[in-house]
């Protein structure tokens, strides 16, 4: 019998978020895997639950959020552990690069501070070594003069010296699974494609699978190996990426895919995509008069 290659897989997950006197679905049944050492991409418009799906891979909802379904990671039902249980994972096994480096890293601490937390956490080595350990990650992603860089502070590092440090910071403890939420936005183009080709040396250097969270296609097709397009909380297409861009088969896959500016073609407007995204919102029957005022589907569904 083959082993399974499968590092993470999601079955069946629904998360919403009670609101006083109704619940808001914002992921709704999704199912997806990810295999070891693969770069799966997570599209899909601004609301449409991507976020929502790798936080609760970590476990690092709202208290009002209500989450069902089926998270293995590695053989172990994430959904089932407890807060003390997850905190031996994350950072550990599992790191998340956040969208925003400057409201994700603490203003107070030093850089070499924020790295060797994760390590020390986790009693990944000895104090006397943890400094050696955090200017190899710094030169690793590529930062120059990281011996000075390791006393700085995020204030003082350009927004593409930041997003180095927290992947740096994701890196520390060598997980299995690194979750990158946007980690090209406001970045300009040079330091973007830096990023991207950052993150998949390091995948081919040690081995590490990413969920790469976005909305941007051009990103996708630079570093992904599969792709995943959510639409409303939903899986609407998965595909190898190559597949994808060259044969959408989903209306709304084929909407996003027409909606990307060209630089071949001449066009005076972009084509958007019709119509609003559907609400997802379980009323109760005092506010049943809220289905009828909502927007419609759009029209591509």
């Amino acid at each position: 019998m083959t082993p399974t290659t499968s590092l993470l897989e999601i079955q069946d997950l629904y998360v919403g978020f009670k609101k006083r006197n109704h619940t808001v679905d914002i992921v709704n049944g999704i199912s997806l895997t990810l295999n070891k050492g693969e770069i799966v991409g997570v599209v899909g418009e601004s609301g449409c639950g991507k976020s929502v799906t790798s936080l609760s891979v970590l476990r690092l909802l709202a208290s009002n959020a209500v989450l069902r379904g089926t998270i293995r990671f590695d053989g172990t039902d994430l959904a089932k552990l407890s807060q003390k249980e997850m905190t031996k994972i994350r950072g550990n096994q599992i790191s998340m690069i956040f969208q925003e480096p400057m409201t994700s890293l603490n203003p107070l601490h030093s850089i070499g501070k924020q790295i060797t937390e994760p390590l020390i956490r986790h009693g990944k080595m000895p104090n006397r070594e943890l400094k050696a350990k955090a200017i190899e990650l710094l030169t690793v992603v590529g930062i120059s003069r990281p011996d000075e860089v390791y006393y700085a502070y995020p204030h003082e590092l350009s927004g593409g010296m930041r997003q180095r440090v927290m992947i740096a910071i994701a890196m520390a403890c060598t997980p299995k699974l690194i979750i990158a939420d946007e980690p090209t936005t406001a970045l300009d183009v040079t330091i973007q494609a830096q990023i991207i080709d950052l993150m998949k040396s390091i995948s081919k250097k040690y081995g590490t699978s990413f969920m790469l969270i976005t909305h941007d296609l051009g990103v996708v097709a630079e570093i992904c190996d599969r792709v995943v397009v959510m639409y409303a909380g939903e899986i609407v297409e998965e595909a190898d990426v190559r597949t994808l861009f060259k044969n959408p088969q989903h209306p709304y896959t084929i909407g996003l895919m027409k909606s990307i500016p060209s630089a071949s073609e001449t066009k005076e407007r972009l084509e958007p995509i019709p119509g609003s995204v559907r609400r997802r919102v379980k009323c109760p029957k005092d506010v049943d008069s809220l289905r009828a005022a909502r927007m419609p589907r759009r029209n591509a569904l």
